[in-house]
């Protein structure tokens, strides 16, 4: 099994990976449980196997919802780190392998 499959317990699929190298960021700062983790699914649904999505909160509850949905999830979160009062993650698909991100997009914060 491969990093991605130990820590999600699934097996690898049998699609290429892909290297992420576009960020799409998501601010939900403002934002309190449940929304900065549903419109994060909403999100996610749209991202691309090249995408990295970067997500910034400042809901503190991130910290455990965001881990437990990615283990239930064909996502992974390959960081996790606080700057000042936020939490930034950075999420890709499961079959992707993360690589220097080259471009970036927002989403709006609705």
């Amino acid at each position: 099994m491969d990093q991605s499959s130990q820590k999600s317990g699934r097996e690898s699929s049998a699609i290429s990976p892909v290297s992420p190298t576009r960020v799409r960021k998501l601010d939900l700062r403002g934002l309190r449980c449940p929304m900065p983790l549903l419109k994060t699914k909403l999100a996610l649904k749209t991202l691309a196997p090249d995408e990295i999505l970067e997500v910034t909160a400042d809901d503190a509850g991130t910290r455990k919802d965001f881990p437990a949905f990615m283990r239930l999830s064909h996502f992974d979160l390959v960081e996790m780190r606080v700057e000042g009062e936020c939490f930034i993650y950075h999420i890709i698909h499961e079959q992707a392998q993360v690589a220097q991100p080259t471009t970036e997009s927002s989403l709006p914060n609705d």
